[in-house]
């Protein structure tokens, strides 16, 4: 049953699982309505930016493609790498101000 009353992050751990199994079974519709309810709850209890829901839209996107829906695949994917780009930028600008602080003497050592 995909409709896990938890969004603990246990049941999602189990029911992210359980969408891989269907999709390994082929049952890719159910595969996908678990894979969608995880990504859902990661949104709202991770937010966008955390690995684990990052994950969750690359496993539709998986799914998508295996069902050949290529248009819906496609914007999991380029959701996904939006993201990633974006976490990217942040990291390099929070690396390039630590650099300029090591330089002006503002860290401790």
């Amino acid at each position: 049953d995909t409709n896990l009353p938890s969004s603990s992050p246990g049941a999602l751990v189990a029911l992210n699982n359980l969408g891989i199994v269907h999709e390994r079974r082929g049952e890719l519709r159910e595969a996908l309505a678990c894979f969608e309810y995880v990504h859902r709850m990661r949104l709202e209890e991770l937010g966008r930016e955390h690995a684990d829901t990052i994950n969750s839209l690359i496993n539709i996107g998986n799914c998508y493609q295996r069902l050949q829906e290529w248009e819906k695949a496609g914007m999991a994917y380029e959701e996904s790498v939006r993201i990633h780009r974006k976490i990217l930028r942040w990291r390099t600008t929070m690396a390039m101000r630590s650099e300029e602080d090591d330089k002006d003497g503002l860290v401790d050592s």
